[in-house]
């Protein structure tokens, strides 16, 4: 029996997939979570923390020490992978030849390391890229994923 793929999700994904107001993305994102290795770059913790310290404080506690700990469990489960020199020179040309931002060039080659694994984004330019990259099998946003998951497709 082969190994599931690995599942690299951005921030997007990671905030939305926490969403009360949006099941089908949390049911989704719960399911990834509990079959799948569910990885992303290392600079997951430093986005989603400026997220939900920053731009959306209201969402995620009413003071910081509950932010930090609706931080934490946002992160649980997530196998955050640290750059390495090799990646500099990988996501810098990522990033120029498919005009990306560095740090979602971070997401896109760390999804690109392996060959069977799933990016799972709700960033325009970020799946664009991907899909091209990738192939259109391999990114996929939560609405994808999850219309995936009901029809036992991933």
């Amino acid at each position: 029996m082969n190994d599931p793929p690995s599942i690299v999700v951005d921030t997007s994904v990671l905030i939305d997939g926490a969403n009360l107001s949006h099941p089908r993305w949390r049911d989704a994102f719960t399911y990834l979570q509990g079959g799948y290795l569910v990885k992303a770059p290392d600079l997951l913790s430093s986005e989603a923390g400026n997220i939900v310290h920053h731009k959306q404080p209201d969402v995620f506690g009413e003071n910081p020490s509950e932010r930090s700990r609706a931080l934490q469990a946002l992160l649980t489960g997530i196998d955050q992978h640290p750059r390495h020199e090799a990646d500099l020179e990988r996501c810098g040309r990522l990033s120029e030849t498919m005009g990306l931002t560095f740090y979602d060039a971070e997401f896109l080659s760390l999804a690109a390391q392996e060959e069977d694994s799933i990016l799972i984004t709700h960033d325009r330019d970020l799946l664009e890229a991907g899909k091209q990259h990738l192939g259109e099998s391999r990114c996929l946003t939560l609405d994808e994923a999850s219309e995936k998951i009901a029809h036992d497709q991933l």
